[in-house]
């Protein structure tokens, strides 16, 4: 079994959400339209 990029990030992901951190991806995210925004 390789233990991937992908993989790494979803353990950790497992480990903040059982010490009670929710996880959103950034589609999730709702800004201001104030905000600044990154144009790369």
């Amino acid at each position: 079994m390789k233990f991937t990029e992908a993989k790494l990030e979803q353990a950790v992901i497992e480990l903040f959400e059982a010490e009670g951190y929710k996880h959103f991806t950034g589609e999730q995210v709702r800004r201001r339209a104030s905000s600044p925004k990154l144009n790369v």
